[in-house]
């Protein structure tokens, strides 16, 4: 599943807003959360692989669930969405 979250901070002040929930992330879903570069993150947990790409007016979501996972997929992707929309407001 892939969405895209727009906003105006660009890129650089929106990958210091997600930078500062990714400790919330880990603790909160149990997930890994590994920068590939300053505008790359990957979030993976049991069931679930997710790529942030951060742009200068948006921000790109990748995410593969397992089998497991994948009837909670529209209620995971409107968390996603919802959570990103309030990081980057």
């Amino acid at each position: 599943m892939d969405l895209e979250i727009p906003h105006s901070l660009g890129a650089v002040a929106a990958q210091a807003r997600v930078a500062q929930v990714t400790p919330g992330i880990e603790k909160d879903f149990g997930a890994e959360c590994r920068w590939d570069d300053a505008s790359r993150l990957r979030v993976t947990r049991k069931g679930l692989q997710a790529t942030l790409s951060i742009l200068e007016d948006r921000v790109r979501v990748s995410v593969e669930l397992g089998l497991f996972l994948r009837p909670m997929g529209p209620s995971i992707r409107n968390g996603i969405a919802k959570r990103l929309a309030e990081v980057l407001a």
